[in-house]
């Protein structure tokens, strides 16, 4: 990273005698950091810092670093598990509010769905594993998600977060 920016401050500087023969441009991995990074900037004094410090994921040093861009293959994980423990309490909340409410969680294709789902995971079938998340996603969004989500958000002001 010092090296591109030094070079970009170089292309900056010269461009008409570089114009067309340099072209600069940041690897994958520092793409990487730098999301990541961002993501630390955003919500770590948001709770992401503590959560994954006070639960046991990681140490509070280790978790500095992940969110500082460094230590990616930790900070990857560590955003995964952050998302799947996220996904789960969202879903879980809205099955409830469906329950609730009266709304029908799970219709006859819904179920038909997920059972395909679970075939395709045991066959490891990666490409029919998408195809039918995304038809199952699509569906259980279609007729319940749509509502719990405006109902959430005129409930409070941080639902959206």
């Amino acid at each position: 990273m010092a090296i591109y920016s030094k070079a970009q401050e170089i292309l900056w500087n010269k461009p008409e005698s570089l114009a067309g023969k340099v072209t600069m441009r940041i690897g994958g991995m520092h793409h990487l950091m730098a999301f990541i990074a961002s993501i630390g900037k955003l919500f770590g004094d948001g709770g992401l810092m503590q959560l994954l410090t006070v639960i046991g994921v990681y140490a509070n040093d280790t978790t500095c670093l992940m969110l500082q861009g460094k230590q990616i293959v930790r900070a990857v994980r560590g955003i995964k598990l952050v998302l799947e423990a996220l996904s789960h309490l969202y879903l879980t909340s809205a099955e409830a509010w469906a329950k609730s409410e009266g709304v029908v969680w799970q219709d006859r294709d819904t179920k038909n769905d997920i059972d395909d789902l679970q075939r395709t995971f045991r066959a490891k079938d990666m490409q029919s594993s998408t195809t039918t998340l995304t038809h199952l996603n699509i569906s259980i969004t279609a007729h319940v998600l749509h509502r719990f989500q405006s109902v959430g958000r005129s409930q409070s002001a941080t639902f959206i977060f």
